[in-house]
């Protein structure tokens, strides 16, 4: 990991093959280190935009797919109790590392059951950095490594948050399979659904019906078509 000095333009060239050489740069406005010419701070902003309705002081925060860290700097920020953040890609969890002072940072992804290891795909471009995922996707390099893998239901027991946030590029439908439903506990969810299931946009309503959850709905604009691929949903 890089030492953290108070100046922009921090070299960032992690030990870890097939991933471009890139500055890191400080933001002041956000209090995070991110990558120019990546898509480090649209991430950012995307928490920002989707995920300020959820409350978060004095709650446990589980967050799986927590790239960077800005999620979890926000929830930091809010008060949350206690926050333990997931991150199979290497470069991103050294950034995470760096962002969230704090928060129990966990080099890991999240399966359906526990393994010792998974393939986990990662892009290597920097500019692809939010595509990677242990479900190969078209979009992402051939470049791969081994991570550790932890079971969705164990993650659930042993840290029992009330506050669950899910952007795993594809794999949240095969974690919420794995698990009978979200357990009483969980107050609040924070979910993108990507298109990987067709038609993907009947998936929320299946997982989260409406008897129990209330939907927030956080619309985006793709290729001039308005998409819903973001929700939050509170537990009634």
């Amino acid at each position: 990991m890089p030492r953290i000095h108070e100046q922009r333009g921090m070299r960032f060239n992690p030990s870890i093959p097939a991933f471009e050489e890139c500055d890191i740069k400080w933001n002041p406005r956000k209090s995070m280190w991110y990558r120019p010419d990546t898509f480090d701070l649209s991430s950012i902003k995307e928490c920002i935009d989707n995920y300020t309705c959820i409350p978060v002081e004095g709650k446990t925060v589980l967050d799986l797919g927590a790239n960077i860290g800005g999620f979890a700097k926000m929830c930091l920020d809010g008060g949350a109790k206690r926050i333990i953040a997931l991150e199979p890609c290497p470069h991103n969890f050294q950034l995470l590392e760096i962002n969230a002072p704090g928060v129990e940072c966990i080099h890991a992804a999240v399966c359906e059951n526990d393994e010792k290891e998974v393939v986990f795909h990662y892009a290597k471009s920097k500019r692809n950095s939010v595509s990677s995922s242990t479900k190969k996707r078209r979009n992402a390099s051939d470049t791969t490594i081994s991570v550790p893998g932890i079971s969705f239901a164990s993650l659930l027991e042993k840290y029992r948050p009330e506050i669950l946030k899910v952007d795993i590029e594809g794999k949240e439908y095969d974690i919420l399979d794995s698990i009978a439903k979200i357990p009483d506990f969980v107050e609040i969810v924070g979910i993108e659904f990507h298109n990987t299931r067709s038609p993907f946009n009947q998936y929320p309503d299946l997982f989260f019906p409406e008897s129990i959850w209330r939907k927030q709905e956080h619309p985006i604009l793709m290729y001039g078509t308005k998409k819903v691929l973001d929700y939050t949903f509170f537990r009634k």
